[in-house]
């Protein structure tokens, strides 16, 4: 029996240390900044599927840091970021294990990644998986640019994981020691070659999103699908695309479905620069969930269709006109992505009902005079961080644990007040959004009705637009010093912030 049991055990601590992704950060010239973990999906502000939340820690003296957790969607793309730097391209799978080393002053020369998960991150930091969009080329040009771009990203990857280090690719190449670093000490595994790999074969379809691009350009010529630029746009390669839960495959699904409903009208002569006017057809919804089915594999569809659900829940839009899409999701909720919508639909039907937050209290919600009273609250007694954000538009990027800040509250008298800033009648997804991320804090809903030049005081950006908005923040010292638009709340490091206190 107790063999059994011990049997029982290991598997579940297999399980837990599959599920648990870990990484860890060793930084020169770090000086006490807060570092940020925060997730990167395809669209803005849409719910990660598992309930990811943004992380922030402060770095130790010695200039260590450590993010733990179990809700990493396999193979997304993350940010780090302190500060107004940030390293992107942190592809993670569940139950990596990395260690990051860089210096904060030259993150993007210095990162280097040892560890389970490593090579990836280091592979796609190299210059050699750096693009760069030629608006000059024309479309057979920029077709060409992406096939030798992809030939030469696949000969390199192949060199690395193959250990080749005799191989050209790697003999003249600049950086030839990172490359033979990378063998040595962070070797790709086999799922890391898979997942580049198909990075590398999705690059041919950016050509749709250049085709976009010069759509106003080509005014007066007809699109033309038996030119040679559109050939990658081949059903038979669709199902290739098996993981949707990064951004950059996503975006691929995306510029397909473009393009092949553009296809799809064959009784129509169709213009470039009526390009998006084509695409933006109520009838798009109606052909796209048949064309997902298919043409890609359930899981690519589903996630898809997920995320876009997804971004018009968190965005507080009427979900429910979009049926289609709907439609689909209960009929394939076979993913944590639709659940978690779902959850959230509850939670904007409850959040202001909610005892423990109390966000439905009349006040929480603010208007001229209620701002000014809780200002001469504080005014000579406390510093005041005013944040202003946008439940629709700010979304992912608010980070809603600011350890520096925090610490910052004591030593510094610092008040920390959140002001949302949304329709009157977003006021659900502004509670929503708080307890969803379990926010701590003292916060309020000012409706942007009736509210626009208070709002002027304090910004000169239209906060509430989807360009300009997502969020602003004020300092008011204690000898009521105005300082408008410093420095997002997730860069304000601890020596950083004092310069306005």
């Amino acid at each position: 029996m107790k063999r059994k049991l011990l049997c029982i055990l290991l598997v579940l601590l297999t399980f837990y240390c599959n599920a648990q992704t870990a990484l860890n950060g060793t930084v020169k010239n770090a000086n006490g900044e807060i570092v940020t973990l925060i997730y990167r999906p395809f669209l803005r502000g849409s719910l990660n599927p598992l309930g990811f939340t943004s992380m922030g820690t402060q770095i130790s003296k010695e200039g260590n840091f450590t993010f733990k957790s179990d809700k990493i969607l396999d193979g997304a793309e993350y940010y780090i970021i302190f500060n107004d730097k940030n390293i992107t391209g942190l592809v993670l799978f569940e139950g990596d294990n990395v260690n990051l080393n860089f210096d904060v002053n030259k993150p993007g020369e210095t990162l280097f990644a040892t560890g389970k998960g490593a090579g990836k991150i280091n592979m796609m930091h190299l210059p050699q998986f750096d693009d760069e969009f030629m608006e000059d080329m024309t479309p057979t040009e920029y077709a060409a640019y992406l096939d030798s771009l992809s030939f030469s990203k696949m000969a390199l990857l192949n060199a690395v994981y193959k250990k080749d280090k005799n191989n050209e690719v790697i003999i003249n190449a600049a950086n030839r020691g990172v490359l033979e670093r990378i063998i040595n000490e962070s070797p790709l595994s086999d799922k890391e070659y898979d997942f580049l790999k198909s990075v590398i074969s999705l690059q041919k379809f950016e050509i749709g999103a250049f085709l976009e691009y010069k759509s106003e350009e080509m005014e007066g010529k007809l699109i033309d699908f038996s030119d040679p630029v559109y050939k990658p746009f081949n059903v038979s390669e669709y199902k290739k695309i098996t993981n949707a839960n990064n951004c950059y495959p996503a975006y691929i699904v995306y510029l397909i479905l473009r393009v092949e409903y553009l296809k799809s009208l064959k009784d129509k002569e169709l213009y470039y620069e009526n390009w998006y006017e084509y695409v933006s057809e109520e009838d798009f919804i109606k052909w796209e969930e048949k064309f997902l089915n298919e043409n890609l594999t359930p899981e690519v569809s589903d996630r898809y269709y997920s995320e876009f659900f997804s971004w018009l829940v968190s965005m507080g839009q009427p979900y429910d006109k979009y049926s289609k899409q709907l439609d689909y999701l209960q009929n394939n909720a076979n993913s944590k992505s639709y659940q978690k919508s779902v959850d959230f639909i509850k939670l904007m039907e409850t959040a202001l009902t909610d005892k423990k937050y109390n966000l439905g209290d009349s006040s929480k919600q603010l208007d001229k005079q209620k701002l000014e009273a809780i200002l001469e609250k504080y005014s000579n007694k406390k510093n005041v961080l005013l944040v202003f954000w946008s439940a629709e538009f700010a979304g992912s990027s608010i980070l809603n644990q600011i350890p520096s800040l925090q610490h910052l509250e004591k030593e510094k008298d610092l008040q920390i007040v959140y002001i949302g800033i949304d329709k009157a009648e977003l006021k659900n997804l502004w509670a929503a959004r708080i307890i969803d991320n379990n926010w701590k804090g003292e916060h309020y809903f000012m409706p942007i009705e009736g509210n626009e030049d208070s709002l002027k005081k304090f910004s000169s950006d239209d906060i509430y637009a989807f360009c300009d908005g997502g969020a602003t923040f004020t300092v008011i010292t204690k000898n009521n010093t105005v300082l408008n638009k410093v420095e997002n709340s997730y860069q304000l490091a601890a020596g950083k912030i004092k310069k306005y206190l």
